[in-house]
């Protein structure tokens, strides 16, 4: 059987350092991947910033579906990797996620710019859905759609 000469996107993620994985394993970032959870309902996309987006499968399932083939960008999903093995909530990686270059519109060094890679904080979401919103008015949609 021949080799696939292209490197996953599993492989290209970088090591946290100690105090990165402490961060992104501590309470608090847990706490923010179960709220994530339960906040979105299943096929609900997810901008994460940093060139990653996240789609929730299931109550207990991510999906990565797009990250940026930037330093800064694998480094914020290994880290959004070690908050979902520590919440116990399987983060889909290969063969779904699409490693895309960095658009001419964000050039490479505005990320580099936002701040370095030891500042990378655990995911937070940016704007979850208030408590006790209707799904129906967020167009809830049943199924699972493809991006």
């Amino acid at each position: 059987m021949m080799k696939s000469c292209r490197e996953s996107v599993v492989d290209r993620l970088p090591r946290l350092s100690a105090e990165a994985t402490l961060k992104a394993e501590s309470e608090q970032s847990v706490a923010m991947i179960w709220r994530m959870i339960g906040a979105y309902p299943p096929g609900e996309v997810y901008d994460v910033g940093e060139g990653v987006i996240l789609q929730k499968i299931s109550i207990d399932t991510l999906r990565c579906v797009r990250v940026f083939n930037h330093i800064r960008s694998l480094h914020l999903l290994s880290i959004i990797l070690s908050q979902c093995e520590t919440a116990c909530v399987y983060l889909e990686i290969e063969p779904y996620t699409v490693l895309t270059p960095v658009p001419k519109i964000i050039e490479a060094n505005q990320i580099e710019e936002v701040q370095p890679i030891e500042k990378i904080e655990p995911v937070k979401p940016k704007e979850l859905p208030a408590k006790n919103e209707d799904p129906q008015e967020r167009g809830y949609n049943f199924g699972i759609e493809v991006v």
